[in-house]
Protein backbone atom coordinates (compact mmCIF):
# COMPACT_ATOMS: atom_id res chain seq x y z
CA UNK A 1 0.00 0.00 0.00
CA UNK A 2 1.44 3.52 -0.60
CA UNK A 3 2.98 5.54 2.03
CA UNK A 4 0.76 8.77 2.30
CA UNK A 5 1.32 11.76 4.05
CA UNK A 6 -0.46 15.63 3.82
CA UNK A 7 1.99 18.67 3.24
CA UNK A 8 0.27 21.86 3.78
CA UNK A 9 0.82 24.17 -0.51
CA UNK A 10 3.94 26.05 1.10
CA UNK A 11 6.30 22.53 1.35
CA UNK A 12 5.29 21.35 -1.75
CA UNK A 13 7.45 24.22 -3.32
CA UNK A 14 10.52 23.61 -1.17
CA UNK A 15 10.58 20.02 -2.53
CA UNK A 16 10.22 20.79 -5.77
CA UNK A 17 6.86 18.80 -7.15
CA UNK A 18 5.30 20.17 -9.33
CA UNK A 19 2.07 21.37 -8.69
CA UNK A 20 -1.03 22.28 -10.28
CA UNK A 21 -2.34 26.00 -10.46
CA UNK A 22 -4.55 26.33 -7.29
CA UNK A 23 -6.67 28.80 -5.70
CA UNK A 24 -5.42 30.18 -2.19
CA UNK A 25 -8.03 28.49 0.48
CA UNK A 26 -8.50 25.36 -1.01
CA UNK A 27 -7.34 23.35 1.66
CA UNK A 28 -4.56 20.04 1.53
CA UNK A 29 -2.70 18.15 -0.59
CA UNK A 30 -1.97 14.71 -0.59
CA UNK A 31 0.68 13.29 -2.22
CA UNK A 32 0.61 9.43 -2.59
CA UNK A 33 3.64 7.14 -3.78
CA UNK A 34 2.56 4.58 -6.44
CA UNK A 35 3.48 0.99 -6.31
CA UNK A 36 5.50 2.09 -9.31
CA UNK A 37 7.51 4.72 -7.42
CA UNK A 38 6.20 7.83 -9.25
CA UNK A 39 4.72 10.97 -6.59
CA UNK A 40 1.06 11.79 -7.70
CA UNK A 41 -0.04 15.11 -6.57
CA UNK A 42 -4.38 14.81 -5.97
CA UNK A 43 -6.29 17.75 -4.56
CA UNK A 44 -8.99 16.62 -1.21
CA UNK A 45 -11.46 18.08 -0.74
CA UNK A 46 -10.89 20.37 2.63
CA UNK A 47 -11.81 19.62 6.12
CA UNK A 48 -15.31 21.43 7.57
CA UNK A 49 -13.93 24.66 9.55
CA UNK A 50 -15.29 24.45 12.90
CA UNK A 51 -18.36 26.51 13.90
CA UNK A 52 -17.95 28.35 17.27
CA UNK A 53 -20.57 28.67 19.33
CA UNK A 54 -22.83 32.15 20.25
CA UNK A 55 -20.79 32.45 23.72
CA UNK A 56 -17.79 31.61 21.91
CA UNK A 57 -18.14 34.66 19.01
CA UNK A 58 -19.30 36.92 21.42
CA UNK A 59 -15.86 36.93 23.61
CA UNK A 60 -13.86 36.64 20.36
CA UNK A 61 -15.25 39.27 18.64
CA UNK A 62 -13.14 42.33 18.73
CA UNK A 63 -10.23 40.22 18.89
CA UNK A 64 -10.95 38.78 15.06
CA UNK A 65 -11.93 42.05 13.97
CA UNK A 66 -8.40 43.10 14.75
CA UNK A 67 -6.71 39.86 13.73
CA UNK A 68 -8.72 40.78 10.08
CA UNK A 69 -7.72 44.33 10.08
CA UNK A 70 -4.24 43.51 10.49
CA UNK A 71 -4.20 40.82 8.00
CA UNK A 72 -6.20 43.10 5.40
CA UNK A 73 -4.29 46.29 6.29
CA UNK A 74 -0.52 44.92 6.89
CA UNK A 75 2.39 47.05 7.45
CA UNK A 76 3.09 47.67 3.66
CA UNK A 77 -0.29 47.90 2.57
CA UNK A 78 0.04 43.80 1.70
CA UNK A 79 -1.37 40.69 2.83
CA UNK A 80 -0.06 40.15 6.00
CA UNK A 81 -0.54 37.53 8.55
CA UNK A 82 -1.99 33.53 8.83
CA UNK A 83 -5.14 34.25 7.38
CA UNK A 84 -4.38 33.16 3.21
CA UNK A 85 -8.19 34.16 2.01
CA UNK A 86 -8.40 35.73 -0.61
CA UNK A 87 -8.85 39.87 -0.24
CA UNK A 88 -12.30 39.69 -1.23
CA UNK A 89 -13.53 37.07 1.57
CA UNK A 90 -11.08 39.07 3.79
CA UNK A 91 -13.77 42.39 3.29
CA UNK A 92 -16.54 40.55 3.76
CA UNK A 93 -15.62 38.42 6.99
CA UNK A 94 -14.71 42.33 8.25
CA UNK A 95 -17.98 43.27 7.76
CA UNK A 96 -19.53 40.47 9.11
CA UNK A 97 -17.52 40.81 12.33
CA UNK A 98 -18.24 44.71 12.69
CA UNK A 99 -22.09 44.06 11.99
CA UNK A 100 -21.73 41.47 15.19
CA UNK A 101 -20.06 44.18 17.04
CA UNK A 102 -22.84 46.59 16.21
CA UNK A 103 -25.37 44.10 17.20
CA UNK A 104 -23.97 43.43 20.58
CA UNK A 105 -23.76 47.03 21.61
CA UNK A 106 -27.24 47.32 20.82
CA UNK A 107 -28.21 44.58 22.68
CA UNK A 108 -25.74 46.14 25.99
CA UNK A 109 -27.97 49.72 25.72
CA UNK A 110 -31.27 48.14 24.81
CA UNK A 111 -30.77 46.25 28.40
CA UNK A 112 -29.45 48.90 30.25
CA UNK A 113 -32.40 50.95 29.83
CA UNK A 114 -35.66 49.31 30.74
CA UNK A 115 -38.67 51.23 31.17
CA UNK A 116 -42.67 50.53 31.12
CA UNK A 117 -44.58 52.31 28.58
CA UNK A 118 -46.29 54.66 30.79
CA UNK A 119 -42.23 55.50 32.56
CA UNK A 120 -41.40 56.27 28.79
CA UNK A 121 -44.14 58.76 28.12
CA UNK A 122 -43.18 59.94 31.46
CA UNK A 123 -40.06 60.80 30.39
CA UNK A 124 -41.04 62.15 27.25
CA UNK A 125 -43.02 64.55 28.52
CA UNK A 126 -40.63 66.14 30.57
CA UNK A 127 -38.29 66.22 27.68
CA UNK A 128 -40.46 67.01 24.98
CA UNK A 129 -43.87 67.40 26.15
CA UNK A 130 -44.67 68.58 22.66
CA UNK A 131 -43.69 64.96 20.86
CA UNK A 132 -46.63 62.99 19.67
CA UNK A 133 -45.56 59.91 21.71
CA UNK A 134 -46.03 62.37 25.63
CA UNK A 135 -49.76 62.32 24.67
CA UNK A 136 -51.44 59.91 27.22
CA UNK A 137 -48.48 60.55 29.49
CA UNK A 138 -49.16 58.91 32.98
CA UNK A 139 -47.19 58.81 36.34
CA UNK A 140 -45.76 55.29 36.99
CA UNK A 141 -46.06 55.58 40.77
CA UNK A 142 -47.99 53.48 43.71
CA UNK A 143 -50.89 53.15 43.58
CA UNK A 144 -51.65 52.18 40.37
CA UNK A 145 -55.11 53.47 39.59
CA UNK A 146 -56.49 53.37 36.10
CA UNK A 147 -57.03 57.45 34.96
CA UNK A 148 -57.70 59.85 32.82
CA UNK A 149 -54.81 61.38 30.47
CA UNK A 150 -55.44 64.50 28.74
CA UNK A 151 -53.68 67.63 27.95
CA UNK A 152 -54.44 70.91 27.32
CA UNK A 153 -52.33 73.95 25.01
CA UNK A 154 -52.33 77.69 24.90
CA UNK A 155 -50.61 80.02 22.28
CA UNK A 156 -50.66 83.97 22.11
CA UNK A 157 -47.73 86.31 21.85
CA UNK A 158 -46.23 88.42 24.95
CA UNK A 159 -44.91 91.94 24.32
CA UNK A 160 -41.91 93.79 25.73
CA UNK A 161 -42.89 96.84 27.43
CA UNK A 162 -41.71 100.61 27.58
CA UNK A 163 -41.01 103.19 25.36
CA UNK A 164 -41.21 102.84 21.44
CA UNK A 165 -37.52 102.32 20.27
CA UNK A 166 -35.85 102.23 24.13
CA UNK A 167 -34.99 99.36 25.61
CA UNK A 168 -37.80 97.53 28.15
CA UNK A 169 -39.17 94.15 29.56
CA UNK A 170 -41.67 91.95 29.37
CA UNK A 171 -42.53 88.64 30.79
CA UNK A 172 -44.21 85.28 31.43
CA UNK A 173 -45.32 84.07 34.64
CA UNK A 174 -47.06 80.04 34.47
CA UNK A 175 -48.61 78.57 37.40
CA UNK A 176 -49.95 74.85 35.68
CA UNK A 177 -53.44 74.77 36.73
CA UNK A 178 -55.55 71.46 36.06
CA UNK A 179 -59.54 73.82 35.62
CA UNK A 180 -60.38 75.05 32.46
CA UNK A 181 -61.37 78.13 34.30
CA UNK A 182 -58.53 78.50 36.63
CA UNK A 183 -56.05 81.58 35.18
CA UNK A 184 -52.38 80.02 34.92
CA UNK A 185 -50.79 82.04 32.50
CA UNK A 186 -49.92 85.35 33.09
CA UNK A 187 -48.08 87.76 30.49
CA UNK A 188 -47.99 91.33 29.28
CA UNK A 189 -48.63 93.15 26.63
CA UNK A 190 -48.48 96.35 24.67
CA UNK A 191 -49.88 98.79 27.59
CA UNK A 192 -46.75 97.46 29.97
CA UNK A 193 -45.11 100.01 31.42
CA UNK A 194 -41.87 98.20 30.99
CA UNK A 195 -40.89 97.36 34.41
CA UNK A 196 -38.76 94.65 35.32
CA UNK A 197 -40.73 93.54 38.45
CA UNK A 198 -43.23 90.55 37.28
CA UNK A 199 -45.92 91.78 39.88
CA UNK A 200 -49.45 90.22 38.62
CA UNK A 201 -51.49 92.86 40.37
CA UNK A 202 -50.98 96.03 43.05
CA UNK A 203 -53.44 97.43 45.67
CA UNK A 204 -56.08 94.52 44.54
CA UNK A 205 -55.58 95.71 40.90
CA UNK A 206 -54.43 94.04 37.58
CA UNK A 207 -51.31 94.91 37.00
CA UNK A 208 -52.05 97.61 33.76
CA UNK A 209 -50.77 95.96 30.52
CA UNK A 210 -50.48 92.74 31.66
CA UNK A 211 -53.18 89.47 30.78
CA UNK A 212 -53.68 86.82 32.75
CA UNK A 213 -55.38 83.33 30.54
CA UNK A 214 -56.54 79.91 31.61
CA UNK A 215 -56.21 76.46 29.79
CA UNK A 216 -59.92 76.66 28.08
CA UNK A 217 -59.33 72.95 26.48
CA UNK A 218 -58.91 71.17 29.70
CA UNK A 219 -62.03 69.06 30.20
CA UNK A 220 -63.30 69.92 33.83
CA UNK A 221 -63.54 73.03 35.72
CA UNK A 222 -62.69 74.22 39.30
CA UNK A 223 -65.58 73.52 40.54
CA UNK A 224 -65.83 69.74 39.78
CA UNK A 225 -61.84 69.66 41.48
CA UNK A 226 -62.78 71.67 44.44
CA UNK A 227 -66.96 70.67 45.55
CA UNK A 228 -67.09 67.93 47.66
CA UNK A 229 -70.33 65.67 47.25
CA UNK A 230 -71.79 63.78 49.73
CA UNK A 231 -69.37 61.07 50.13
CA UNK A 232 -66.68 64.03 51.15
CA UNK A 233 -65.12 63.51 47.59
CA UNK A 234 -65.09 65.78 44.72
CA UNK A 235 -66.04 65.17 41.18
CA UNK A 236 -62.89 64.26 39.72
CA UNK A 237 -59.39 64.97 41.09
CA UNK A 238 -56.21 65.64 39.12
CA UNK A 239 -52.52 65.76 39.06
CA UNK A 240 -50.40 66.98 37.14
CA UNK A 241 -47.94 64.87 34.85
CA UNK A 242 -45.73 67.93 33.54
CA UNK A 243 -45.67 71.31 32.43
CA UNK A 244 -43.75 73.50 29.76
CA UNK A 245 -44.08 76.97 28.13
CA UNK A 246 -41.61 77.73 24.99
CA UNK A 247 -40.41 81.36 23.57
CA UNK A 248 -39.91 82.27 20.07
CA UNK A 249 -38.58 85.64 18.39
CA UNK A 250 -41.36 86.74 15.96
CA UNK A 251 -40.14 90.51 16.16
CA UNK A 252 -38.09 92.99 12.95
CA UNK A 253 -34.83 91.80 11.92
CA UNK A 254 -33.46 95.63 12.88
CA UNK A 255 -34.91 95.02 16.81
CA UNK A 256 -33.54 91.52 16.81
CA UNK A 257 -31.35 91.21 20.23
CA UNK A 258 -31.71 91.31 24.02
CA UNK A 259 -31.67 88.74 26.29
CA UNK A 260 -34.25 85.50 27.64
CA UNK A 261 -34.08 84.60 31.07
CA UNK A 262 -36.06 80.42 30.90
CA UNK A 263 -36.71 79.47 34.29
CA UNK A 264 -38.31 77.05 36.61
CA UNK A 265 -37.69 77.01 40.41
CA UNK A 266 -36.40 73.65 41.65
CA UNK A 267 -38.61 74.08 44.74
CA UNK A 268 -41.77 75.50 43.25
CA UNK A 269 -41.47 78.66 45.23
CA UNK A 270 -43.40 81.49 43.68
CA UNK A 271 -41.29 83.70 41.39
CA UNK A 272 -43.92 86.73 41.03
CA UNK A 273 -42.89 89.85 42.72
CA UNK A 274 -39.38 88.97 41.49
CA UNK A 275 -37.28 91.34 38.70
CA UNK A 276 -36.23 89.72 35.51
CA UNK A 277 -32.91 90.49 36.26
CA UNK A 278 -33.36 88.37 38.93
CA UNK A 279 -33.94 85.49 37.10
CA UNK A 280 -29.80 85.49 36.24
CA UNK A 281 -28.60 84.44 39.23
CA UNK A 282 -29.93 81.07 39.17
CA UNK A 283 -27.50 78.39 37.97
CA UNK A 284 -30.61 76.40 36.08
CA UNK A 285 -31.86 79.50 33.76
CA UNK A 286 -31.49 78.97 30.52
CA UNK A 287 -30.36 82.18 28.66
CA UNK A 288 -30.48 82.85 25.51
CA UNK A 289 -30.42 85.73 23.05
CA UNK A 290 -32.48 85.81 19.48
CA UNK A 291 -29.64 87.67 18.19
CA UNK A 292 -27.37 84.57 17.19
CA UNK A 293 -30.79 82.53 16.20
CA UNK A 294 -34.74 82.36 16.16
CA UNK A 295 -34.99 78.77 18.54
CA UNK A 296 -37.34 78.49 20.85
CA UNK A 297 -36.35 78.99 24.66
CA UNK A 298 -38.31 76.30 26.93
CA UNK A 299 -38.56 75.49 30.21
CA UNK A 300 -40.41 72.64 31.91
CA UNK A 301 -42.36 71.80 34.96
CA UNK A 302 -42.82 68.58 37.21
CA UNK A 303 -43.70 66.98 40.10
CA UNK A 304 -40.54 67.08 43.36
CA UNK A 305 -41.74 65.54 45.74
CA UNK A 306 -44.67 62.74 47.04
CA UNK A 307 -47.65 65.42 47.59
CA UNK A 308 -46.99 67.08 43.95
CA UNK A 309 -47.18 62.97 42.56
CA UNK A 310 -50.54 62.27 44.62
CA UNK A 311 -53.94 63.16 43.65
CA UNK A 312 -55.59 66.26 45.38
CA UNK A 313 -58.28 66.26 47.24
CA UNK A 314 -59.90 69.13 48.43
CA UNK A 315 -61.60 67.59 51.61
CA UNK A 316 -58.10 67.23 53.01
CA UNK A 317 -58.16 70.76 54.28
CA UNK A 318 -60.46 73.46 55.37
CA UNK A 319 -59.34 76.20 54.34
CA UNK A 320 -60.68 77.21 51.09
CA UNK A 321 -57.79 78.81 49.75
CA UNK A 322 -55.75 76.21 50.21
CA UNK A 323 -57.95 74.10 48.91
CA UNK A 324 -57.89 75.73 45.46
CA UNK A 325 -54.46 75.19 45.75
CA UNK A 326 -54.30 71.39 46.52
CA UNK A 327 -56.79 70.54 44.26
CA UNK A 328 -56.20 73.23 41.06
CA UNK A 329 -52.95 74.09 41.35
CA UNK A 330 -50.93 71.30 43.51
CA UNK A 331 -47.45 72.86 42.05
CA UNK A 332 -47.99 76.19 43.86
CA UNK A 333 -48.24 74.51 47.43
CA UNK A 334 -45.65 77.38 48.59
CA UNK A 335 -48.01 80.31 48.14
CA UNK A 336 -50.28 82.69 45.63
CA UNK A 337 -49.19 84.53 42.95
CA UNK A 338 -51.09 87.56 44.51
CA UNK A 339 -49.58 89.25 47.45
CA UNK A 340 -52.48 91.05 48.73
CA UNK A 341 -56.54 90.84 48.87
CA UNK A 342 -58.15 91.20 45.62
CA UNK A 343 -57.66 89.90 42.43
CA UNK A 344 -54.96 86.68 42.11
CA UNK A 345 -54.77 86.28 45.37
CA UNK A 346 -56.40 82.72 45.30
CA UNK A 347 -54.45 81.86 42.16
CA UNK A 348 -51.50 79.55 42.86
CA UNK A 349 -47.64 80.74 42.65
CA UNK A 350 -45.88 80.66 39.40
CA UNK A 351 -42.87 78.22 39.72
CA UNK A 352 -42.17 78.79 36.19
CA UNK A 353 -41.00 82.32 34.10
CA UNK A 354 -39.69 83.47 31.14
CA UNK A 355 -38.04 86.97 30.93
CA UNK A 356 -37.58 88.82 28.30
CA UNK A 357 -35.46 92.13 28.24
CA UNK A 358 -35.05 93.88 24.35
CA UNK A 359 -36.25 96.72 22.52
CA UNK A 360 -40.20 98.09 23.34
CA UNK A 361 -42.40 96.38 20.97
CA UNK A 362 -40.69 93.48 20.16
CA UNK A 363 -43.07 90.32 19.99
CA UNK A 364 -42.86 86.66 21.39
CA UNK A 365 -44.87 83.90 20.16
CA UNK A 366 -45.34 81.68 23.43
CA UNK A 367 -46.41 78.19 23.43
CA UNK A 368 -48.16 76.51 26.57
CA UNK A 369 -49.16 72.55 27.14
CA UNK A 370 -49.35 70.56 30.34
CA UNK A 371 -50.42 66.92 30.38
CA UNK A 372 -52.56 65.52 33.34
CA UNK A 373 -54.49 62.44 34.70
CA UNK A 374 -58.03 62.78 36.22
CA UNK A 375 -59.58 60.18 38.46
CA UNK A 376 -63.22 60.31 40.28
CA UNK A 377 -66.53 59.65 39.26
CA UNK A 378 -66.40 62.38 36.45
CA UNK A 379 -63.57 60.58 34.52
CA UNK A 380 -65.11 56.91 34.66
CA UNK A 381 -65.60 56.91 31.03
CA UNK A 382 -62.70 57.77 30.08
CA UNK A 383 -60.48 55.46 32.19
CA UNK A 384 -57.40 53.79 30.97
CA UNK A 385 -55.17 51.31 32.35
CA UNK A 386 -51.77 52.32 34.11
CA UNK A 387 -48.75 50.71 35.95
CA UNK A 388 -46.13 50.81 38.78
CA UNK A 389 -42.71 51.14 37.99
CA UNK A 390 -40.68 51.92 40.61
CA UNK A 391 -37.09 51.80 38.59
CA UNK A 392 -38.58 53.80 35.68
CA UNK A 393 -39.83 56.34 37.64
CA UNK A 394 -36.68 56.26 39.94
CA UNK A 395 -34.91 56.14 36.72
CA UNK A 396 -36.91 59.15 34.96
CA UNK A 397 -36.93 61.74 38.32
CA UNK A 398 -32.94 61.33 38.59
CA UNK A 399 -32.08 61.78 34.57
CA UNK A 400 -34.72 64.39 34.94
CA UNK A 401 -33.18 66.10 38.12
CA UNK A 402 -30.06 65.99 36.34
CA UNK A 403 -31.17 67.60 33.31
CA UNK A 404 -30.34 71.43 34.76
CA UNK A 405 -26.60 70.63 35.41
CA UNK A 406 -26.35 68.54 32.10
CA UNK A 407 -27.91 71.76 29.77
CA UNK A 408 -25.37 73.78 31.70
CA UNK A 409 -22.18 72.00 30.48
CA UNK A 410 -24.00 71.41 26.83
CA UNK A 411 -26.26 74.81 26.56
CA UNK A 412 -26.25 73.32 22.32
CA UNK A 413 -27.73 70.24 22.78
CA UNK A 414 -31.46 69.52 22.72
CA UNK A 415 -33.56 69.13 25.81
CA UNK A 416 -34.33 65.77 24.11
CA UNK A 417 -30.77 64.49 23.60
CA UNK A 418 -29.95 65.23 26.82
CA UNK A 419 -32.87 63.58 28.35
CA UNK A 420 -31.68 60.60 26.36
CA UNK A 421 -28.42 60.40 28.01
CA UNK A 422 -29.02 61.37 31.18
CA UNK A 423 -31.60 58.24 31.17
CA UNK A 424 -29.07 56.19 29.68
CA UNK A 425 -26.63 57.11 32.62
CA UNK A 426 -29.54 57.03 35.69
CA UNK A 427 -30.10 53.23 34.14
CA UNK A 428 -26.84 52.28 35.00
CA UNK A 429 -27.37 53.08 39.02
CA UNK A 430 -29.99 50.74 39.14
CA UNK A 431 -28.33 47.85 37.08
CA UNK A 432 -26.90 44.84 38.65
CA UNK A 433 -23.53 45.89 38.68
CA UNK A 434 -24.34 49.01 40.79
CA UNK A 435 -26.12 46.97 42.99
CA UNK A 436 -23.02 44.65 43.65
CA UNK A 437 -20.91 47.29 43.88
CA UNK A 438 -23.24 48.59 46.70
CA UNK A 439 -23.37 45.30 48.40
CA UNK A 440 -19.88 44.75 48.68
CA UNK A 441 -19.59 48.36 50.47
CA UNK A 442 -22.21 47.82 52.80
CA UNK A 443 -20.54 43.79 53.83
CA UNK A 444 -17.05 46.01 53.82
CA UNK A 445 -18.46 48.48 56.33
CA UNK A 446 -20.82 46.13 58.45
CA UNK A 447 -18.00 43.79 59.38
Amino acid sequence: MASRRYIRQPNYQRMGVPLPCLCRGQGLQRIAMNKSGTKTTVRVKAPKRRVQTRKTVNQVTIHKARRVKLALNGSNGEHTGDDDMPKKQRVKKVKRVAKRVVRKVKRVVQDGLQLSVCAAKYAIAIADPWDKNAMGACVPSFPSRPSMKTHGYLRGTVTIGGTTGLPGYGWILVSPALANNAPCIFYTTTGYSGSPNMVTQTGGTQTAGTVSVSCANLPFNGSSLTTNSNNDRTFVQGRIVASSISVRYTGTELNRGGSVYCYCNSDHSNLGQLSVDNLGIYAETEISSPASNRNKCSVTCFATNDAELAYGYSAQIDDGQHNQLNAIYPFSRLGFIGSQQGVNVNYGGAPMAIGLQGIAGTTYFFEYIIHAEYIGPGAQSMLTHNSVDFDGLAIVQTAASNLFEAKLSSPMTPMPVLMKRELVEASKIYGPAMRKAGAAMLKSSLK
